[in-house]
C-alpha cells in the first residue's frame, strides 16, 4: 500500500450510478464519486464485494479510520495463499498458529492452517462476539483475519551465523 493511498477490502457497493456509488465500509454508507477510487479498486456496480483503494485525503474527509495492515509482517513470512482454494497454509509442516481476537482476546483457534473450517469457525465467533459490527458472511480471508491476532506457537529459528 502506497502512503498516499489506502486500501478497504469487503467494501458492498449499495448504489451506483455513472457519477458516485454508495458504499457500506466499516459499518458506515458512504458516497464516493466516480473519480475517487484509484487502481486497484475491484467494485464499481450495485452488488458488487471486494476492495475500494482511495487517497489518504479522501479517506479523512469521508471520516474513516484507516484499517489495520492487510497482513502482518509475520503472517507474509509464514503463511502463503494456497492457489487451489482460497486457504492460508504454513510453509513448514511443524508450524501452528494461535488465532486470538482482537475484541475480547480469547484463543478461538490453534491451528497450521487457516481453510474453510478454520474461517468459518473465526467468522461465527465474531458473530456471538460483536453481534453490531457489519460482517459478511461471505468476507474473505483477508476481510477476516483483519478480525484476529494470528502468532505462531513457536519462534523463528535464529539465522544461521556465518
Amino acid at each position: 500500500m502506497s502512503d498516499t493511498t489506502v486500501t478497504f477490502d469487503d467494501v458492498e457497493v449499495v448504489a451506483a450510478s455513472d457519477l458516485a456509488m454508495r458504499v457500506q465500509v466499516q459499518g458506515k454508507v458512504i458516497v464516493v464519486g466516480s473519480t475517487q477510487p484509484l487502481a486497484g479498486t475491484t467494485i464499481r456496480w450495485l452488488g458488487e464485494r471486494g476492495s475500494l483503494v482511495l487517497p489518504r485525503w479522501a479517506v479523512r474527509e469521508l471520516g474513516l479510520s484507516e484499517p489495520a495492515p492487510r497482513a502482518s509482517a509475520l503472517m507474509t513470512r509464514h503463511l502463503a495463499p494456497d492457489r487451489s482454494s482460497e486457504s492460508l497454509s504454513n510453509t513448514r509442516a511443524d508450524r501452528r498458529f494461535v488465532v486470538s481476537c482482537l475484541h475480547c482476546k480469547r484463543i478461538i483457534v490453534v491451528t497450521g492452517r487457516i481453510a474453510d473450517a478454520e474461517l468459518n469457525q473465526l467468522r461465527a465467533h465474531l458473530l456471538a462476539c460483536c453481534p453490531d459490527e457489519v460482517f459478511g458472511a461471505s468476507a474473505g480471508i483477508a476481510a477476516t483475519l483483519e478480525r484476529f491476532r494470528v502468532m505462531p506457537t513457536d519462534s523463528d529459528p535464529p539465522p544461521d551465523a556465518a
